[in-house]
């Protein structure tokens, strides 16, 4: 009986998947050696988001609401923040900081020589499990939101907000990527991540609060555009709380997904080109 093989794409897509619960089982294998130091992160994460939704509440005995947002629908928006900023740190953010020192030290060689895609290999070896709870509660605050919405979720529309909350991940992994490539450039990555931080806490915001003051009009551009977070956190967002006034916005979004994908793989392809190991 002739052998059964798969499709080259299939049989590849298997072997990166069966790697990639390989990487991730051995991370958690390593957080469970240090168990206390994981027990006190994980305390910690849980801690401020315990901290963080009191002052939510806080918030909003003293506001109607914020922006075009009601409670319920911020309490979405933040729940979005929460799960795409614990995802993205979690899976991909100490991969590229990572990523920036081999780069910086001339320590990528032993990655280059694996028969592995070196994107793959160097962007998603390490998962931290310590940012699970975030992951969780921020999903919990979703659900709640989503059911005390004035109209409620049916299951399409959040299939819809599902799939979008996913190339919010890619928009998100992409940009990572690219702040890590600008390392084979730079002397030194002091300071780098610090935008990414930078950003990420203006996401926190929904953007139609940046408009109010027309000084931080180019601030809003900036993170739409060159570093397109503010689109990856509110599309979704406005989606699932019915304030996605123009479909259009749906079509830049996945746009938005595709060209930052397709940039960040060039930027790191034409930087692994220039780069001169350890040993020239």
């Amino acid at each position: 009986m002739a052998e059964l093989r798969l499709p080259a794409r299939v049989a590849s897509a298997r072997r990166y998947l069966r790697l990639y619960a390989y990487f991730a089982r051995y991370s958690l294998v390593r957080e469970m050696s240090f168990r206390l130091h994981f027990a006190l992160r994980f305390v910690t994460h849980v801690g401020w988001i315990g901290l963080y939704l009191g002052f939510f509440e806080v918030l909003f005995l003293h506001a109607r609401r914020v922006g075009e947002w009601d409670k319920y629908p911020y309490l979405l928006f933040q729940g979005s923040y929460l799960v795409l900023n614990s995802v993205v740190n979690g899976l991909f953010l100490n991969n590229a900081i990572d990523l920036a020192d081999r780069i910086r030290t001339g320590d990528l060689d032993t990655a280059l020589v694996q028969p592995v895609d070196e994107q793959f290999l160097l962007l998603c070896r390490r998962v931290d499990w310590a940012l699970f709870p975030q992951v969780l509660i921020g999903a919990i605050l979703i659900l709640r939101a989503a059911t005390h919405l004035p109209e409620p979720w049916t299951p399409l529309d959040g299939l819809a907000y599902a799939v979008l909350m996913g190339v919010a991940v890619v928009i998100l992994y992409s940009c990572a990527v690219l702040l890590a490539s600008t390392a084979f450039w730079l002397a030194t990555r002091d300071g780098l991540f610090d935008v990414w931080f930078v950003f990420m806490e203006v996401a926190r915001v929904p953007s139609d609060t940046l408009t109010a003051n027309p000084s931080l009009l180019p601030l809003r551009v900036a993170l739409f555009c060159a570093f397109p977070v503010l689109v990856a956190v509110n599309v979704p967002a406005r989606l699932g709380a019915r304030l996605l006034g123009n479909p259009w916005e749906i079509g830049f979004f996945f746009l938005t997904a595709a060209g930052s994908l397709i940039a960040a793989r060039w930027v790191f392809r034409r930087g692994l080109a220039s780069y001169q190991s350890a040993g020239g």
